[in-house]
């Protein structure tokens, strides 16, 4: 059911600090007479981006932002609290938080949608004291968020296989600074080595294979790794099982997310 959007708060609304900027606008931190918070664009809205807030974001309110109103170059969006980039949670907490990520992508999936730019700082967290969330007929506890996808500025009509969960994954540090895989110069790796990177590879182009392997020498070989690689720091957000799995099919997020459900009380 669409949310009844409550036009015109862009005139009642006041402008606070900046949250955040990218190639799509500046996004501030808006607040109304009531104390309600909001989160201000400005910026150019694409047309698959109204389309996109208007079918799949009103489709699914849990999971993604609410598109209140918008007038020109400026937007008012639902706004939320933290971003997957700034908490820090123990490893049973982030297993449970990264189910509802994969739920998200599954939908992206279902409905033929990319995100597009999904990496943690565009993973949000609503504060809620729901204590439980279903998802494929599993109830789940929330740990008090509620995780939702946030910026659609780069959305495509159209679902790239991979696309999304390669970018979830390919956020990583060079000498201890924020970058992305595919900005890294590779190494290239002796022919046993690959042979046995291989069979955990997906599907794709030849770039995210590279980028893959680089993620999976981390994994499977982490000695070798830092010795190829002394400058680079790659998070492992999900045990190694997991990891290696979600790899392999990520053209598949909702096999993914299967996967996370089935294997739950191992972590």
């Amino acid at each position: 059911m669409k949310q009844t959007r409550k036009k015109r708060l862009l005139q009642n609304v006041t402008k606070k600090n900046k949250l955040g900027s990218g190639r799509e606008g500046i996004v501030y931190n808006a607040i109304n007479s009531n104390g309600t918070h909001y989160a201000l664009k400005e910026g150019k809205l694409g047309k698959e981006e109204i389309e996109f807030a208007t079918t799949i974001a009103d489709k699914y309110p849990t999971h993604f932002m609410t598109l209140y109103d918008s007038k020109e170059d400026v937007a008012l969006w639902s706004k939320v609290d933290c971003t997957l980039e700034e908490i820090h949670p123990s490893n049973k907490i982030l297993y449970d938080i990264y189910i509802q990520i994969f739920h998200i992508l599954a939908i992206l999936q279902k409905e033929t949608w990319t995100h597009n730019d999904f990496h943690p700082g565009n993973i949000g967290f609503v504060k809620t004291k729901q204590k439980k969330i279903e998802i494929n007929g599993t109830l789940l506890p929330t740990h008090g968020y509620i995780v939702q996808a946030i910026d659609y500025g780069s959305v495509r009509k159209g679902f790239r296989p991979g696309r999304d969960v390669y970018k979830l994954l390919s956020v990583v540090k060079e000498n201890g600074i924020g970058t992305d895989l595919y900005r890294i110069k590779k190494v290239k790796l002796e022919e046993q080595l690959c042979k046995k990177i291989e069979p955990y590879l997906p599907m794709g182009s030849k770039w995210i294979q590279d980028d893959c392997a680089v993620l999976l020498l981390h994994l499977l070989f982490p000695k070798k790794f830092k010795k190829l690689y002394p400058a680079l720091s790659i998070s492992n957000h999900l045990p190694k099982s997991a990891m290696l799995y979600i790899i392999q099919h990520m053209n598949d997020a909702e096999n993914c997310l299967e996967y996370l459900l089935k294997n739950r009380q191992n972590v």
